[in-house]
């Protein structure tokens, strides 16, 4: 879009400029209103970071970035393991797939205080996440709750199960779920 309307604006065609911004549709998203939102947000995003560069030095703040990115997405993966990595969890091959056993019983619920949750996105309630990615995260919760008695069977697990999920990486393709590496020897 930037390339195509810089174009006109090289010519001093204002009018060229304008015309070619209203007209232009994205590939990458849905329209242009989420286009101009990741824009915008971008656009804070880097004027912060400079400002930041500019306030504590641009080898300080990149070496603190990449070292609260780092553990952020260490995080983030551990997070994941918990949630889909349990005894009897739900997988299957592609062919076979079922969205519906495959949110509930693939995915589990992950009980953590408030304040974590908050922190996490409500990422606790991953389960609603993946019957419908439409839900924000900050619906996720209030889906849950009004819709708990369809989640009555979702695994529960806490913060203190994190090292168990690492038993279990392997999928029985014959029984059509994760198994601990033990069931394998």
């Amino acid at each position: 879009m930037i390339t195509n309307i810089l174009r006109p604006l090289v010519r001093l065609d204002f009018k060229g400029a304008v015309q070619t911004a209203r007209a232009w549709e994205t590939k990458y998203w849905k329209g242009k209103p989420d286009y101009l939102h990741m824009t915008y947000n971008n656009v804070v995003l880097l004027s912060l970071w400079y400002m930041m560069a500019k306030w504590i030095g641009t080898v300080d703040f990149f070496l603190l970035y990449v070292l609260s990115t780092s553990l952020a997405g260490s995080v983030g993966i551990l997070l994941f393991a918990i949630q889909h990595n349990f005894e009897d969890s739900y997988a299957t091959d592609t062919a076979r797939v079922n969205h519906f056993r495959a949110a509930l019983e693939g995915t589990s619920m992950l009980v953590l205080p408030k304040v974590l949750n908050w922190f996490t996105a409500d990422i606790a309630y991953h389960h609603v996440h993946h019957l419908s990615i439409a839900i924000p995260n900050y619906r996720l919760e209030g889906c849950h709750k009004e819709y708990v008695e369809h989640f009555a069977g979702v695994k529960r697990v806490y913060l203190w199960d994190l090292l168990g999920t690492f038993d279990f990486l392997l999928w029985d393709a014959e029984l059509q779920k994760i198994v601990p590496r033990a069931a394998v020897r």
